[in-house]
Order: structure tokens, then C-alpha cells, then sequence
């Protein structure tokens, strides 16, 4: 499964990044650090190709993200599992 975080390098977004690796997850990072910027649009097609899911820990209004992302895109729910 390919998950892509918006927000990845913040404080809540590098944790479940850090998290979700920790489960073996492969992680894609949207980050105005790695040239991805959610309000703009810059690099978000190139970053979504191939995502099974998109996390939104971004503080930023993100519509250009779910524009992006509702082409072509499925939608599924995914659980993991709470910290002890």
C-alpha cells in the first residue's frame, strides 16, 4: 500500500509518518520542504500517481489537494491499530 501524507514534515505529520513506516507502510511526503505545496497544486500530480490513500495533518485549506486527488482516485477505509 502506498500512502501519501500532506503536512508530512510538521509536527503531527512527521510522527505518523514515523509511524506508519514503523508498519512497514511506504509513505510519500507532500511538504512545501520537498517542493510539494497543497495550495498552490505545485508537484501534487507527480507525488498522488499510484497513492492507495492521502493523510491531511496540514493546517493549510487544502482544496487543491482533494481536486487533484478526486481524479481518478478510489476511496477505501483503512484502520491501524492504536497504540497500547
Amino acid at each position: 500500500m502506498r500512502l501519501v501524507v500532506a503536512g508530512a514534515t510538521g509536527l503531527i505529520g512527521s510522527k505518523t509518518v514515523a509511524r506508519l513506516r514503523g508498519h512497514g507502510v511506504e509513505v510519500a511526503l507532500i511538504s512545501r520542504r520537498e517542493g510539494v505545496d497543497v495550495v498552490t497544486g505545485e508537484g501534487l500530480p507527480k507525488v498522488l500517481r499510484g497513492a492507495d490513500v492521502v493523510v491531511d495533518v496540514t493546517e493549510a485549506p487544502s482544496s487543491s489537494l482533494w481536486r487533484t486527488c478526486h481524479v481518478g482516485c478510489r476511496t477505501r477505509t483503512v484502520s491501524m491499530p492504536h497504540p497500547s
